[in-house]
């Protein structure tokens, strides 16, 4: 049986790495599932490269039973200016998987930047990000039912910047705009006017 890896993306800013235990849970979750272990307790370990203490800096690890990787690189966003809905009633992706190909596959069907997911009738995320809908009096909803649960999103969940809403793609247009969120992506910094949603 091959075994199954999995990846975590850690913000660091300024060398420091952001909210490590959100991160350092999920992974513990991740691996009592599937090999009865732990692998949270592996970040104590990690050092930022002294030429990467400055700015927003990504670092990426690849994990499993008997593996960790870590690389470290300066973060730059993507450029997401249009979505596009993708229906996808059986995708599932509850855990971080390293392997991304039913998402990648999702995302070569459409001209737009990036997918809105769209699974039995919910807009659920983007193939790379939590979303946050912003409608019209400024309240901000996430799906209730996501497609992962991000760290960024539990955060904002905990804080009350966010409320979980089940929210129907063909009632898109009760918003104005999209955040995407995750852990390297802060609301406001990536945000889709409604409008730029192709159906």
């Amino acid at each position: 049986m091959i075994e199954p890896l999995f990846s975590e993306v850690i913000r660091v800013q300024d060398g420091v790495l952001c909210h490590p235990e959100l991160h350092a849970a999920r992974m513990d979750r991740t691996a009592r599932h599937f090999w009865g272990g732990t692998a949270g307790d592996r970040l104590a370990e990690l050092a930022v490269p002294a030429d990467l203490r400055t700015g927003r800096v990504k670092c990426r690890i690849v994990y499993g039973a008997e593996r960790f990787e870590v690389t470290y690189a300066a973060y730059v966003p993507r450029t997401v200016h249009t979505l596009s809905l993708a229906q996808d009633d059986t995708l599932e992706y509850a855990y971080k998987y390293l392997d991304r190909g039913a998402l990648n596959r999702l995302h070569d069907r459409v001209a737009a930047d990036e997918v809105l997911i769209v699974r039995r009738g919910l807009l659920i995320d983007t193939s790379y990000t939590n979303i946050v809908l912003e409608d019209a009096a400024g309240d901000r909803f996430t799906p209730a039912e996501p497609l992962l649960r991000g760290t960024m999103r539990e955060r904002l969940l905990r804080e009350g910047w966010i409320t979980e809403r089940v929210i129907r793609a063909d009632r898109l247009g009760d918003y104005r705009c999209i955040h995407l969120i995750n852990a390297m992506l802060d609301p406001g910094e990536v945000v889709v006017p409604v409008e730029a949603v192709l159906h």
